[in-house]
């Protein structure tokens, strides 16, 4: 089981006295039914007041709880790419935020490539044998999808490291990599295929959750990689039913300890589900609760 420790800002108590003294263990909901609508209107990112400051606490634990799950794999943060017919001007391309299979992905694709074709007519199609998808252009007029020039929409990737920072398309979505995609000629039509397999579950089977103790201490026992923020715990998606997945002991029990010193004092916890860039999630307006488990000092 991992332990994740605080800094330590709180004052330590003398081990002598800490362990004459009783530990207790208190269940609470965290539910973002309670939350206030003036403060918080979604329920991605919300503060939580306790019944009473709960003090000296030396462990937390997320021991059951229900998430929305049925979440949207094309989203208003990456829904945008650039397209263009031979040497034309680029013209944007927006697909319809909501939840895809690989077949329907391919249709809305083909849907929004005719509405702004000019010279070319277009189908897409989804191979279940290779998962990839191939677009079609009725002439020889090559076309051109700008996933690497085309900004503002292109992924963010660090000049040094060459890490994904964050995602502004659905290149890999749809199967392409950070590059600009122009399509070749094939007898009477110009084909493009994906390079890649269409990824409908990108970024959408695990849910990052946030916790802040009273605005000022975050409570995390995972760390990231490449500079991103440290989380409390990734909640991953393998079953959802009538779009939710249920949290038990049985699958996994994160806990974060408080080590050396407990936390002192909480009052409240500020809540908020985001994904693997950072970015709260849109959970469709489901409300969602939490139970966990406080173990404190008498």
């Amino acid at each position: 089981m991992e332990i994740a420790t605080t800094s330590g800002q709180e004052i330590l108590l003398p081990e002598s006295n800490r362990k004459t003294r009783r530990e207790r263990k208190i269940t609470v909901e965290v539910n973002s039914q309670d939350r206030s609508r003036t403060q918080s209107f979604y329920s991605n990112n919300f503060r939580w007041n306790f019944r009473r400051p709960l003090k000296d606490v030396v462990a937390i634990e997320l021991v059951s709880g229900s998430i929305p799950a049925d979440l949207y794999n094309i989203t208003p943060d990456w829904n945008n790419f650039m397209f263009a017919e031979g040497t034309d001007a680029k013209i944007k391309v927006t697909l319809t935020p909501g939840q895809y299979t690989a077949n329907e992905i391919a249709a809305e694709l083909e849907t929004k490539l005719n509405e702004i074709g000019v010279t070319n007519s277009y189908t897409v199609n989804y191979s279940p044998t290779t998962k990839r998808l191939t677009i079609t252009g009725s002439t020889t007029t090559n076309f051109t999808l700008f996933f690497q020039t085309g900004l503002p929409y292109v992924d963010t990737i660090h000049r040094r490291s060459g890490v994904v920072e964050n995602i502004l398309c659905p290149a890999k979505l749809l199967g392409f990599d950070f590059y600009d995609y122009t399509s070749i000629i094939n007898e009477a039509t110009t084909v493009l295929s994906s390079p890649n397999r269409v990824d409908t579950d990108y970024c959408i089977k695990r849910i990052y959750l946030y916790i802040n103790a009273d605005s000022s201490k975050e409570l995390t026992r995972i760390e990231m990689g490449a500079g991103r923020h440290d989380c409390f715990h990734i909640i991953y998606l393998p079953e959802i039913r009538d779009g939710f997945h249920n949290l038990n002991r049985e699958l996994y029990t994160p806990i974060y300890y408080s080590a050396p010193a407990p936390i002192s004092r909480i009052s409240a916890l500020t809540i908020s589900i985001r994904d693997e860039f950072y970015r709260l999630i849109d959970l469709g307006g489901h409300e969602f609760n939490l139970i966990f488990e406080f173990t404190v000092l008498d």
